[in-house]
This record gives C-alpha cells, sequence and structure tokens, in this order.
C-alpha cells in the first residue's frame, strides 16, 4: 500500500477539512440556526434575491474548499501537475493516485453539506433543491477537468523539510510553490490569498485603534466587514463566504508548517507542528485570561448625557404626568408593560404588543392610562428598543403613543410605525455568524498584545459588536423605508441610551416612557440595568438587588449595545464585559481597582421582565411616587406580553386574571428528558419556574378581589400558528411575521384580553 494514501492526502487538506467539519457541527448544533432560512423557505421579503446571494455563498464556500485542497496537494507532489518531471519521479511510487485525485472532490461534497443541513433544518426544502443541481454541475467539471500547465523549469520537483527544526528559506519557497500549482496559476492564488488575508488583517488592525468607529471618519456608512457581509448573505451564508475567504490563509499556514519536521525522537508521536492544535488552544484560553470583549461606550461629549447627570425617578415620573396624565384629583394611571424573551419573535410580538395596547387606550387626558415604562427581556429589548425609540423621534407633544390617532388604524391606514416595526422579524444573525470567523478569532489569537502593552481595553470589535451593527442595520432600513423625512425619523440605535430620555439640553423629554431591558450578571446572578434615571438614591431606586449599568460603566452606552446586553444569547454572543470607564483623576475612586462584571442575557435571570415591572409599579404606589404624582393616587396597570409560543399551552392554561388556581396535588403537563440531558438544559427549568411564580404573584395581587374591583393585570400570549411553529431564532419567515403582527393578537384568546383592556381603560 503506498505511504501517501487517503490519511496522508486528509493531513495535507486539514485546513479545509477542519474549517468544514467545524462549520457543519456549528450549523447543525446551534440551536439559533435552526430557522435561519426560513425567509427563503416560503417567499419572505426580497427572497429570490436572498436565495441567489445563498446560493452563490454556498457555491464559493464549495469551490474554495476543492480549490485550496487542491492546491496544497498538487504543491506537495507537484510530479502529478508537471508532465515533464511526471515520469521517473521519486515521490510517485508512494502515491496512492485514486486518493490524490478523489480527496479535493471529497472536500468540496463535504463543504456542499453545511449548506444543504441548514435549508433542510430551516424546511426550505426549494433553497436544497435548487442547490443540487449546480453541486452535481461543478462536480462533474471537477470529474471533466484537464490540468493545462506547461513546463515550469522553476518548480522543484518536491519539498523536503531539514531534520530537526530548521526552517532556512523552505517557508517562502513552499508559500510560492502553493500559489503557483494552485489552479489557474499564481495570479488568480494570489488574488484569493491577498483578499482574505486583507479580511483578517483589518480584525487586526481593529485590535490597535483601526476599528470601524475611526473608519466611520473616512467612510461614513461603514458597518464593518461582518455587518457587511451579514447585510448582503443570508443567515449562514455570509459564514460561508468568511469561510471561503479564510481558507487560503489557513491552507497556506498548515502547508508552509508541513515544512518543519520534529526531532526524530519525537517521530512516534509528533512529525509536524500542531498549528491548529496550538492555535485552538488559543482561541480557546485566552478570552478566559485575557479580557477581549468589553462593551462598546459612548465617548464622553458635553453634547451627550452623563450617567451622573441623570434626575431622579421622582422627577422623570413628574415630568411624564404634565404631558401625558394632567389633572388634579383624578388617579394617575401608569401602564407598565413587560415583554419577554424570544429572540426575533419576541422582537416582532413585543412591538405588536405595545402598538396594540397603545390603541386600546383612550386619548390622553385627566385620569386616562398611558404607557409609562417597558421591561424587556432579551429578544423583547429588541422590539421596545425600536418602540421607544420611535416616540425619542416625535414632537414633545406626541410622544405618549406612536400613533396619536385613537383608533387602530384600518390595513388601508397602516402608519410608518407600523410599517417600521413589522421588519424587526428580519434576519439579525448573519453578522454574529460571520464575526466567529472575522473578528473573534484574530482577537483571541493576538488580543493579549495591545492589552499586555496597556494600550487600554479591548471595547467592541468582537462577534458582540457585529451583531449590534446588524440591529443598527436593519433598524436604519426599517426607518428609511417608512419616513422619508430624516428629520422626522426614529432615533437611530447608533445614538446614546441616554439620548431616549433626554434632550439635547439635557432635560427630560416631555411625554417620554422610561425603557428598563434586564440583563444578568454572570458573577451573581443579579439583574443588571440600564436607567434613565439616577440611582444614587436608595428612595429613588425601585429594584431589590440590582446593579445600575451606566454608574458601573461611568459612561452611556449607545442603544444597540443596550438591547445587546439584554439579548446576549449562549455561543452566539460572547459575555459583554463592564469595563468601566475610569480616568488618570478617577484613581482616588474607591472602586477603580475592583475588576469589571460582565453580563449575559436577561432571561438567564427571569425571561418575561416581569419582577422589575412590579417592583416599579409598587414604587409608583408608594410614598415617592404618590409625591411625584402631587399627591394624587396612583394605580399602575401590567401588561405582559409573553412570546414562548408553546404548543402545549392553550388559551385556558395561560395565567389570567379568572383562570383557576393551580391544584398542589397534580404535577401538570411535562416532557420526558433523558438524564444525561438535564445538566445540559441548565437554567432553563428553574427561571420558567420563576417566571410562574411571579405571574401568580402578580394576579393574585392586580386582579379584581375584594377591596380592588378593577383588572390591573393583562396577559398577552403569543401562540403558534395553526399548522407551523415559530423556533426562537433571530430571523423569522414572512408567514411567521404575518402571525405575529397580523393574526395572533386578534385571532386567539388574546382578543377578548383586549378587550378587557379596552373596558378598564375606559373606565
Amino acid at each position: 500500500m503506498p505511504r501517501n494514501s487517503w490519511r496522508s492526502m486528509a493531513s495535507t487538506t486539514r485546513g479545509p477539512i477542519g474549517a468544514v467539519a467545524v462549520l457543519t457541527l456549528g450549523l447543525l448544533l446551534l440551536p439559533q440556526t435552526a430557522d435561519a432560512l426560513a425567509a427563503l423557505a416560503d417567499g419572505g421579503r426580497a427572497s429570490a434575491g436572498a436565495a441567489l446571494r445563498f446560493q452563490l455563498a454556498l457555491a464559493a464556500l464549495a469551490v474554495s474548499a476543492w480549490y485550496w485542497s487542491r492546491a496544497a496537494i498538487a504543491a506537495r507532489f507537484p510530479e502529478m501537475e508537471l508532465p515533464h518531471i511526471k515520469e521517473g519521479a521519486p515521490g510517485r511510487a508512494n502515491l496512492d493516485e485514486r486518493a490524490w485525485q478523489w480527496m479535493p472532490r471529497l472536500v468540496f461534497l463535504a463543504a456542499f453539506l453545511p449548506g444543504l443541513a441548514a435549508a433542510l433544518r430551516s424546511g426550505a426544502w426549494l433553497q436544497a433543491g435548487l442547490a443540487l443541481p449546480w453541486c452535481a454541475l461543478l462536480l462533474g467539471g471537477l470529474l471533466l477537468r484537464r490540468r493545462a500547465f506547461g513546463p515550469r523549469e522553476d518548480l522543484a520537483p518536491q519539498l523536503h523539510a531539514e531534520t530537526g527544526w530548521a526552517f532556512r528559506w523552505e517557508i517562502g519557497i513552499r508559500f510560492r510553490q502553493l500559489l503557483r500549482l494552485a489552479p489557474g496559476g499564481a495570479l488568480l492564488a494570489g488574488i484569493w490569498f491577498a483578499l482574505g488575508f486583507a479580511m483578517l488583517l483589518g480584525s487586526v488592525l481593529a485590535l490597535f485603534g483601526l476599528d470601524t468607529d475611526q473608519l466611520r471618519g473616512v467612510m461614513p456608512a461603514w458597518p464593518g466587514m461582518s455587518a457587511m457581509l451579514g447585510s448582503v448573505f443570508p443567515g449562514p451564508a455570509a459564514l460561508f463566504v468568511a469561510v471561503a475567504l479564510a481558507l487560503p490563509v489557513a491552507t497556506a499556514l498548515s502547508f508552509v508548517a508541513d515544512g518543519v519536521r520534529m526531532p526524530p525522537r519525537w517521530h512516534g508521536f509528533l512529525r509536524r507542528p500542531p498549528v491548529f492544535l496550538v492555535l485552538a488552544a488559543l482561541v480557546a484560553l485566552l478570552p478566559a485570561i485575557v479580557p477581549l470583549h468589553a462593551v462598546r461606550i459612548m465617548a464622553p461629549t458635553r453634547a451627550t448625557p452623563a450617567p451622573a447627570s441623570r434626575q431622579p425617578l421622582g422627577t422623570l415620573f413628574a415630568r411624564w404626568i404634565e404631558t401625558c396624565a394632567p389633572g388634579d384629583r383624578q388617579p394617575v394611571r401608569p401602564v407598565i408593560v413587560a415583554v419577554s424573551g424570544g429572540a426575533s419573535r419576541a422582537a416582532l410580538w413585543a412591538a405588536r404588543v405595545l402598538r396594540g395596547v397603545e390603541a386600546a387606550l383612550p386619548p390622553t387626558g385627566p385620569g386616562a392610562p398611558a404607557i409609562f415604562a417597558v421591561s424587556s427581556v432579551s429578544g423583547g429589548s429588541l422590539g421596545a428598543a425600536a418602540w421607544i425609540s420611535t416616540l425619542a423621534g416625535q414632537p414633545d407633544g406626541q410622544r405618549c403613543r406612536t400613533d396619536p390617532t385613537p383608533a387602530s388604524p384600518s390595513a388601508e391606514q397602516v402608519t410608518r410605525a407600523d410599517r417600521a416595526l413589522v421588519m424587526l422579524g428580519d434576519d439579525v444573525l448573519a453578522p454574529a455568524l460571520a464575526g466567529m470567523l472575522i473578528d473573534d478569532i484574530p482577537r483571541a489569537l493576538l488580543g493579549w498584545i495591545p492589552v499586555g502593552a496597556g494600550l487600554g481595553i479591548l471595547r467592541g470589535g468582537d462577534r458582540g459588536e457585529a451583531q449590534e451593527r446588524g440591529f443598527e442595520m436593519l433598524w436604519r432600513q426599517a426607518t428609511r423605508q417608512a419616513w422619508h423625512d430624516p428629520a422626522g425619523r426614529p432615533l437611530p440605535f447608533h445614538r446614546g441610551f441616554l439620548e431616549l430620555a433626554y434632550n439635547g439640553t439635557g432635560k427630560p423629554r416631555a411625554g417620554m416612557p422610561i425603557w428598563l431591558p434586564n440583563a444578568t450578571d454572570t458573577e451573581s446572578g443579579r439583574r443588571v440595568l440600564p436607567t434613565a434615571f439616577a440611582s444614587n438614591e436608595a428612595r429613588q431606586w425601585p429594584f431589590r438587588d440590582t446593579r445600575d449599568a451606566l454608574a458601573l460603566l461611568g459612561a452611556d452606552l449607545p442603544i444597540s449595545v443596550v438591547l445587546h446586553n439584554s439579548a446576549r444569547s449562549p455561543v452566539i454572543s460572547p459575555a459583554g464585559e463592564l469595563a468601566p470607564l475610569r480616568l488618570v483623576r478617577d484613581l482616588a475612586d474607591r472602586a477603580h481597582d475592583e475588576a469589571p462584571t460582565s453580563v449575559v442575557d436577561g432571561g438567564y435571570f427571569e425571561n418575561g421582565g416581569l419582577l422589575t415591572a412590579l417592583e416599579l409599579a409598587e414604587w409608583l404606589q408608594g410614598p415617592e411616587g404618590r409625591k411625584a404624582a402631587g399627591g394624587r393616587t396612583v394605580e399602575p396597570i401590567i401588561v405582559q406580553a409573553t412570546a414562548d409560543a408553546d404548543r402545549t399551552v392553550t388559551g385556558e392554561s395561560v395565567v389570567r386574571c379568572g383562570t383557576p388556581r393551580d391544584d398542589p396535588a397534580t404535577s401538570g403537563p411535562r416532557t420526558h428528558q433523558q438524564p444525561m440531558l438535564t445538566a445540559a438544559s441548565g437554567p432553563t427549568p428553574p427561571r420558567d419556574g420563576l417566571a410562574d411564580a411571579l405571574q401568580r404573584r402578580v394576579r393574585d395581587s392586580l386582579c379584581p378581589r375584594e377591596g380592588h374591583p378593577s383588572q390591573s393585570w393583562f396577559h398577552f400570549y403569543l401562540h403558534a400558528p395553526p399548522r407551523a411553529d415559530l423556533p426562537m431564532n433571530w430571523a423569522l419567515s414572512d408567514s411567521a411575521a404575518t402571525w405575529i403582527w397580523h393574526r395572533a393578537l386578534s385571532a386567539t384568546d388574546n382578543a377578548a384580553e383586549m378587550t378587557r383592556l379596552r373596558a378598564t381603560a375606559a373606565q
């Protein structure tokens, strides 16, 4: 049997093979990719163009995997490519020619499988079917391909490394031979390699200060490479293109490293430097040692509000009452909306419920309820951010609702807010997937250099920023399509969080609700909230055992970062490190030596945002709330929007006012789970149990009873459509978006709950 057979060919092409294997496992194991291509499955918005781009990205990945596998094998065995040195070449006798011919073709097929798996997993059967013909056509072309190289006297018959650790000049020789014997010659291979190297070099330069914000000084619309790819290619297609561009660098690295041989005494277990094993270990271990994922902050300027200038909660409440709840004796009825997590489906459901609640409330006047606060978690924070920023862009007298008309608009009179908010189901997963490769791998390998050199904390520049830029691009596109006049558009997501509540002079915006996006502290499990009001006075801080993110940082955050901190899903997003802004003069601060904590998805604490809403309602009813209301009675109304979309939950089983109490003698419905998977499910059952307990607590305290005749809690549950599921992913199909926006609130038991809300609001 030839020594250089299948195993040897696989070792030579281990760069493309390893990349394809990791990509396939990631797409199959990550739950967030389950519906990544669903918009292509049912003719979604611009689905024809998106489908074409998906097919092109998959083809680019497959061709790149074949191309660089063939280049590596040809460079290792040039006698198989060059006729004038083929006969009698010393390596040919030890070569399995069938393995040499078929290994790149098999790598081509293996690279095709991730795209096929993504399409099938999303139910995009048509896209999977369309991929098969071009795959067969390209594979046929590879089978019939004929090599057409003339004699090249400057190429060595075969490269042999020196024994031991000697590099000599063989690194350059091997690299040149890789490019020269690549299909199409050195020019094509060199351009391809240069593109991939430039892509990764951009991430390296960002480590030393040349980041997206700096480049925007020259190119104002530049979103970053990962976000740009994510805006062009849907779902995992952005990652396909990134891998296709990165493969030449990975192949060159492995092929050049093969020119180094370990000492002979090591040959029993190690013949070549384990390049990729070392790189993988560094990528896995260095982020645990060096802080690489500090959240981006707003650079302090005189024109932007600072955390230290925030007003107390009582001041903001009094300012809101002046515009949205005027009067002198009537009770103040602030509405607090709590929206749950659940990725894109929660984002669209949060926006839909907020619009529905607005339409159900009567026009602003004495005693009329209006939305005062929104507590959001995870995906629901995207919908809340869009709704809040829409209000911030309106004139002072119209901020009590995004639609000033008292009635819900008809289908022919869809408002600009509706047209923008309905786009929240569009894909925002692609930038984060591309950022895993483009941003995080160079950052993990080299991020210790600027940190160790004292150049400062690395803020942004990772896959977290890539997803944040995706949020910004999504909302910018939505508002441009809905608002033709730039002056009337909602606040963009790259603006500061405090700009939602304060105008350019630092005064509170009239009639502006407050937004409370919940995140979870990874060290203690506590809630972490950025708030528009100050936290330095205990009587003005309603939340128990909760941290103030802006006070910890000493700076404001972009809106996109605030919503992302609340929605940092596992694997897709890194934990965001709250590294404080400490100037030299602040070194005397007693907290300047504290290690920064980090935040993850708010759903790890409680996925409904209900505890934050309940504690705020209790504060408003208390002495401080009544004092801010000028002595008037405060009667909060809590609205819960839950986006679980669980098929086992029927209208009768949703916890609402009037539903029967639980029977402690029954365990209720459950699904069987293998014992070995119980640990992997981790925090899901405890946080679900906390959410259920809170719902029952609110029901018992705010539903009609003796001494409390009116209903003050309303629960809108997102049910799945009759014959489909609503997967929890950062992309929605058109059918899913249509169900959530047009049917889920009116065609289910939610319609009766909305009728009860209207009746209560009209009292």
